[in-house]
């Protein structure tokens, strides 16, 4: 039996359809009701996480219980084997990589057997919405044409985790992309902000990727998106 987490939208929703034998922790749930039931899981994978990027100026108790609090109790449940998904994002100091580091550290202090995946930018049918939605959309974004990012499919994800791969993995396309070129696969006339945004990936975290994704560009993932959109 498997233990998963937001499963409500995004990755989380895309392995509660392709995963058996699963329970979902969701917000009618307690770490205190599951440890009182007595059960034990093969594995637990915890997606869930608050994305939005806060400023410290506006940032409330509820996004680090969230993001590390809810991290901390679940590492009590009886596993076998702690799967969590954080971000390549870690590397920044912003609240959310910071938040991802936090959670990291406490799943590696904890649990015995883990994997611990930092994946590039997501995309897949149950994505809420976001730039790369609204992009698909026709709608206008906040970030400017030039704008750099990394997308990798949830399918990829998948096949990490049902690899039996432990310790750490970095989930990238090995070639990044703008917002005008998402625009013009997409055939989008976009009207873009000021904020410009360049994903960091470095080459230590390409040589991480153990194996996973290494040919594909963000241009292929996206393509491979629009052939499997629903």
């Amino acid at each position: 039996m498997i233990l998963l987490t937001g499963a409500s939208s995004g990755l989380g929703k895309f392995l509660s359809k392709n995963l058996n034998n699963i329970d979902l922790f969701t917000r009618n749930n307690t770490v205190q009701d599951i440890l009182d039931s007595g059960k034990e899981y093969e594995a637990i994978i915890h997606c869930a996480a608050s994305i939005s990027h806060a400023s410290w100026e506006d940032v409330t108790y509820e996004y680090f219980d969230d993001n590390t609090i809810l991290t901390r109790q679940l590492v009590t449940i009886p596993h076998k084997k702690f799967i969590h998904i954080s971000s390549i994002d870690i590397k920044r100091d912003s609240i959310y990589g910071i938040a991802k580091r936090i959670s990291e550290r406490i799943v590696d202090s904890y649990s015995e057997n883990t994997l611990i995946i930092r994946p590039s930018g997501l995309i897949g049918n149950e994505m809420k919405m976001n730039t790369f939605r609204k992009i698909q959309a026709g709608e206008p974004i906040a970030l400017t044409a030039t704008s750099m990012m990394n997308y990798v499919n949830y399918s990829t994800i998948l096949d990490v985790i049902l690899s039996d791969s432990t310790g750490l993995v970095t989930v990238t396309a090995s070639e990044d992309i703008s917002m005008k070129e998402i625009a013009e696969l997409f055939n989008k006339d976009i009207k873009y902000g000021n904020i410009h945004y360049e994903i960091d990936i470095s080459d230590k975290d390409l040589e991480s990727r153990s194996g996973f994704n290494l040919d594909d560009t963000s241009k292929d993932n996206i393509q491979k998106y629009i052939t499997n959109y629903e």
